[in-house]
């Protein structure tokens, strides 16, 4: 199985609390990620340290002069304290974890 790790950092200007609400919300990613086109809420349960929210996310990827619509499943571990965790899952076996 191939794996490979890519760190990414940036600085936004605005208290932690803002930032991470403003992130957990997936409508919102469209706002940020060039290649986000749609975002829907499948399911949302509670656990004992906070919440897991699922999303079918749809993507439009530039091949040349075609944009590819691609779909998949991305669930959210939010916390109420602490590290949020996601994990994609999309097809043919590729899954994206990040935190």
């Amino acid at each position: 199985m191939a794996r490979a790790e890519h760190t990414v950092s940036e600085e936004i200007p605005a208290p932690p609390d803002e930032v991470r609400d403003f992130y957990v919300d997936l409508d919102n990613i469209k706002r940020v990620h060039p290649l986000v086109v749609a975002v829907r809420a499948t399911d949302r349960r509670q656990t004992a340290d906070g919440y897991v929210q699922g999303y079918r996310v749809q993507d439009r990827i530039p091949l040349g002069p075609l944009r590819l619509r691609i779909s998949y499943v991305a669930r959210l571990h939010v916390p109420d304290v602490g590290d949020v965790t996601a994990e994609a899952r999309q097809f043919p076996w590729i899954r994206l974890r990040t935190t």
